[in-house]
């Protein structure tokens, strides 16, 4: 790189959860593609977990080719052993607040080590950012880790720019325009955000590096693979996060069995939570495998998958659409819903069970079932591949050089350049 061209220095704030990290991830990797150095700060209140990408981190800034990410983290003003996940409202307020401060003290001491950034990139989760960002002279950006569709509707919906079905009137009828939403702001499309693995590209050493699961995947489920036939595999995983009842983990046992076909399904460890019935795994040991992770991205990717029996959280979605993979879609809360309706009624690649009434909450097994045949052998099922396989086909278009996402983000550098303070 020539001496006298400035270099761009970025800081990415993100909170420490798998779904927000990875596309995070993603991002960093493109921007830096593009010679832009990043510094990915997140709270500190979990560091071991991201042990083994520190060590590799410091370990690239002495080799021949440096990477231009950076993890640095900050305090949310809370100890350590303080349990966040059953006291959110004092972990959001601290982080609000003494998170605020201790970020702003982390750029100013970047600052005077020669790192001024043009710009602060957040998550939706992180709103009081803006405002460290605003107290040093930088523009802000937010890197929406959801559906476009989401944003569209959280906007109309605080700004009362629709009439929204609340409590007081459940029956309400919501009139909704996804496609108005780039009059909202300024909004440039820069996915999908998924692994270049996905995209068909190799991922270099330090692209390697910069990835982080917080379950060790087990690789015993590609060789797994590799001993199926095409197009055979059902494949079952509902995120880090989900938990089920113990009568939907029955009902999707009892679905997968009365298939007949083979399937890898994840399971989660979770303290207190469903577990599977007594004698299924004997009953299922040669048509299916039983794992606590795996990497996502090699099993969607391989020829023995036929379909994706998902949570629908936007980046296992994204992963699915740019794997070309058909969707057997199990929402439960947050943007899942709406994800799953883009998926059957927009996308048109997969299926979303239907919960009567009378089952509390939890689809039954013959749904569960009907769902994955009518995806692999229904009349649809030939349609539904194809549409599957445009989309991945669109999504790595939308990556390549000189394809829509990626002159997004060369008009996101380019904005940002000569900002820094």
């Amino acid at each position: 790189m020539s001496s006298s061209k400035k270099i761009i220095n970025v800081i990415i704030v993100s909170p420490t959860l798998q779904g927000h990290l990875n596309p995070t991830l993603n991002f960093a990797k493109r921007l830096e593609s593009k010679g832009v150095h990043v510094t990915l700060a997140i709270p500190e209140e979990t560091p071991h977990r991201f042990q083994n990408l520190n060590t590799q981190e410091t370990n690239s800034h002495h080799s021949n080719n440096p990477s231009k990410i950076q993890l640095e983290y900050f305090s949310d003003g809370l100890s350590i052993d303080h349990d966040r996940s059953k006291d959110p409202a004092t972990f959001i307020a601290s982080l609000e607040t003494k998170g605020a401060q201790n970020l702003s003290n982390l750029m100013t001491h970047l600052k005077k080590n020669d790192r001024s950034f043009s710009c602060l990139i957040t998550s939706l989760f992180m709103p009081w950012s803006v405002d460290v960002a605003v107290s040093h002279g930088i523009p802000c950006a937010v890197l929406w880790p959801q559906a476009s569709a989401l944003f569209s509707i959280y906007y109309r919906y605080v700004c009362n720019a629709n009439h929204f079905p609340d409590m007081k009137n459940p029956n309400e009828t919501l009139q909704e325009i996804v496609n108005s939403m780039a009059s909202l702001s300024c909004i440039l499309t820069i996915g999908p955000l998924v692994s270049p693995y996905l995209l068909g590209q190799k991922e270099s050493e330090d692209s390697d590096d910069l990835s982080e699961n917080f379950l060790r995947p087990e690789d015993s489920c590609l060789q797994w693979l590799n001993e199926k036939a095409t197009s055979s595999v059902i494949y079952v995983a509902f995120g880090s996060l989900m938990e089920f009842s113990q009568k939907q983990m029955d009902n999707i046992a009892t679905a997968l069995k009365n298939t007949k076909k083979p399937f890898l399904w994840v399971i989660t460890p979770q303290k207190g939570g469903a577990e599977l019935p007594q004698g299924f795994l004997e009953e299922i040991k040669e048509m299916g495998l039983v794992v606590t992770w795996c990497p996502q991205a090699k099993v969607l990717m391989h020829p023995a998958v036929a379909c994706f029996v998902s949570h629908c959280g936007w980046n296992s979605t994204l992963e699915a659409v740019t794997a070309g993979i058909p969707i057997v879609a199990l929402p439960n809360w947050l943007d899942q819903p709406t994800n799953a309706k883009l998926v059957e009624n927009v996308f048109k690649t997969g299926v979303r069970m239907r919960i009567g009434e009378e089952e509390d909450g939890v689809a039954s097994a013959e749904e569960v079932e009907r769902c994955i045949t009518e995806v692999m052998e229904g009349p649809m099922a030939e349609e539904i591949k194809m549409r599957a396989v445009g989309l991945k086909e669109a999504a790595r278009k939308a990556m390549v050089d000189g394809g829509s996402s990626d002159r997004n983000i060369n008009r996101f550098v380019t904005e940002i350049s000569g900002k820094s303070t």
